[in-house]
């Protein structure tokens, strides 16, 4: 379906593999079978081996049940695209050409399109839940990248550091992944909410919980970052229906100046709006 120059495509996935074993290590053998004991003594504790690590966000990699139908732009928004919209946008220097992704928008620019693109067409659109991102990602399987495992696959399907020539790509103009979508891996960083949508469930993947993870189920209205999620929910759940949500955006998929694992389907960048490395790529729902 296309809707103002952005074509728009169902995805019903059924189960959807979240996170990473990337950042964790398990330990030592030492520290896995002599972690147990350990010495305090005179105020000094001593560790034995080298313990695991994980990363909070990442960790633990599962499939989770979901998401429900959804609707996912096929490339990251460009400048014609948003343009229809708003013609007085000065585009930025990074990016000057008609298919090139629009970048430098913030959440509310975000919020703001969509809603004036749903006005246009038979969908409710909006910015993608993390869980949808990284399912739209992934296609379906459960490998870092859409092409694999190993990274020097990825110069096929991704505009990153190792081929770039440090500066944005037109949009598709890479392999698309097995679901038909493309860049979902480099050339820009792309927004999605860390809020609900409605009908949605709020899935964590703060410091203090994981992807996945079901806290909360509460109104279309509520948008809200992953730190202040936290807080509202051990100390006013109510706040969650107010405008306590933007002081950070979450953006996924890595860029043109990242290296290939900072591309990978879990990775998560917490940064501040308008940055000309931050993109956009709707997602909707039927109405």
């Amino acid at each position: 379906m296309t809707v103002e120059g952005v074509t728009f495509l169902e995805l019903e996935p059924r189960y959807s593999f979240l996170g990473s074993h990337f950042r964790c290590t398990r330990g030592d053998v030492l520290s896995r079978f002599g972690g147990r004991f350990w010495l305090h003594w005179g105020g000094i504790h001593i560790d034995w081996g080298k313990p695991a690590e994980h990363d909070g966000r990442e960790c633990p990699p599962r499939w989770v049940e979901g998401p429900p139908v959804f609707w996912m732009a096929r490339t990251e928004l460009t400048n014609s695209q948003f343009e229809r919209y708003d013609p007085k946008h000065v585009r930025a220097p990074d990016s000057m050409r008609d298919n090139d992704p629009v970048v430098d928008l913030d959440w509310d620019d975000a919020v703001r399109y969509s809603d004036w693109l749903s006005t246009r067409g038979a969908l409710a659109v909006r910015p993608p839940t993390e869980l949808e991102w990284q399912c739209a990602a992934r296609a379906g399987g459960r490998t870092e990248y859409c092409c694999g495992d190993d990274a020097r696959d990825l110069a096929e399907h991704a505009w990153f550091a190792g081929n770039s020539g440090n500066r944005v790509h037109p949009v598709a103009s890479r392999r698309s992944n097995t679901w038909g979508l493309y860049d979902m891996h480099g050339n820009v960083w792309e927004l999605v909410g860390t809020g609900p949508v409605a009908g949605h469930t709020i899935f964590s993947s703060g410091r203090e919980g994981s992807v996945g993870e079901v806290l909360l189920l509460v109104p279309a209205t509520a948008r809200t970052t992953r730190a202040e999620r936290w807080f509202s929910l051990r100390e006013s759940p109510d706040d969650l229906v107010g405008e306590l949500w933007k002081r950070m955006s979450t953006y996924c998929g890595g860029s043109f100046c990242d290296a290939p694992e900072d591309c990978r389907s879990a990775r998560l960048l917490d940064g501040p709006d308008r940055k000309s490395c931050f993109g956009f790529r709707p997602a909707a729902d039927s109405r």
